[in-house]
C-alpha cells in the first residue's frame, strides 16, 4: 500500500503504520475474482434459480481452500541458506503468503 499524502510505501509488508496514520487497507473484489474463475472453468451457477446460493458458499469456500494450500506450499520452502539470505527469503515468504490471502480474500 501507498499513502497518499507522504509517499510512504509498506512494499507488500503490511506494516501501514508510518508518520501520516495507518494506511486505509483496500480489499480486493474477491466475489468478482471467484466468479471470474467459475465462468472461465465452465461452472455457470447462476442457472441453477435458488438453489445458487448453496453452490455460491461451496465455490467460495473451495477457491478460500485453494488459496491456504498455495500459503502453506510457500510457507514450507527452504532454500536452506545459513546466513542472512534466510532473513530475506523468510521475509519474502511471510509477503508472499499476506498477498495470497489478502487476494483471495482468506481471513485467519
Amino acid at each position: 500500500m501507498k499513502c497518499d499524502k507522504c509517499g510512504y510505501s509498506d512494499n507488500g509488508s503490511g506494516d501501514w503504520a508510518h508518520i501520516c496514520g495507518p494506511i486505509e487497507i483496500k480489499k480486493p473484489d474477491t466475489t468478482n475474482l471467484i466468479r471470474q474463475f467459475e465462468k472461465e472453468s465452465g461452472l455457470e451457477i447462476y442457472g441453477l434459480g435458488a438453489r445458487r446460493d448453496k453452490w455460491e458458499a461451496t465455490i467460495d469456500k473451495f477457491v478460500k481452500l485453494v488459496a491456504m494450500e498455495c500459503v502453506s506450499v510457500v510457507e514450507n520452502l527452504s532454500p536452506g541458506y545459513d546466513d542472512y539470505r534466510n532473513q530475506i527469503e523468510d521475509s519474502f515468504r511471510r509477503d508472499c503468503m499476506y498477498q495470497i490471502k489478502l487476494k483471495f480474500g482468506v481471513e485467519e
